[in-house]
């Protein structure tokens, strides 16, 4: 009797704690971003982009990306959102790497866009880059120096979004390269 009331007691109690304890947790993220795409260099002709994320975002069953193109405004919106059970207050939450992938000149260029941790709540996460200039990307960049002298610098080669939302475009040594795995290359859906 005793070991009966001891079994439907620890039952109830793990049946209470999986079904009150657990909460759907969702966090999302929304980048927005123009692209200009004509290069100032002659020869030099943008023939294709498209925009990659790991293969991990694109198989869980808990995540969802996706990117969009407004015709209108030509702005590109990229929407990623996780949602997770767990009885949990705060977690660090980061946006997922975006790679644009630019095909010029029949070379290619990748360019990431990485994302810091933020400390949230379950919520959303809004960026905004503004215009990514492909010129900074593709050509090398010409600075004055003094009156007449100008000087080649090398083009940048990622775009670093801080947990401020502060936007920096770095060159290479500048930054740490993150590992990737195998790439997947997202549609382009038309937002209108």
């Amino acid at each position: 009797m005793i070991k009966t009331k001891l079994l439907t007691f620890l039952f109830l109690l793990s049946l209470s704690h999986f079904a009150f304890g657990q909460r759907l947790a969702s966090y999302d993220c929304e980048v927005k971003f123009k692209i200009n795409d004509s290069i100032e260099k002659t020869g030099t002709k943008v023939e294709k982009i498209d925009f990659l994320v790991e293969e991990e975002y694109t198989q869980s069953e808990n995540v969802e990306v996706s990117i969009y193109y407004d015709t209108i405004s030509k702005e590109f919106t990229f929407r990623a959102i996780f949602m997770t059970f767990g009885a949990y207050y705060y977690r660090k939450y980061k946006c997922p790497e975006i790679y644009i992938n630019v095909i010029f000149n029949g070379t290619e260029k990748l360019i990431p866009v990485y994302f810091e941790c933020v400390q949230s709540t379950a919520g959303r996460q809004q960026y905004d880059l503004g215009l990514i200039d492909l010129n900074h990307f593709l050509v090398p960049i010409l600075k004055k120096e003094g009156k007449v002298r100008l000087i080649e610098t090398p083009p940048y080669e990622i775009i670093q979004v801080k947990a401020d939302k502060s936007i920096h475009k770095l060159r290479e040594n500048e930054y740490e390269p993150r590992p990737k795995n195998k790439l997947v290359k997202l549609e382009l859906q038309d937002e209108n």
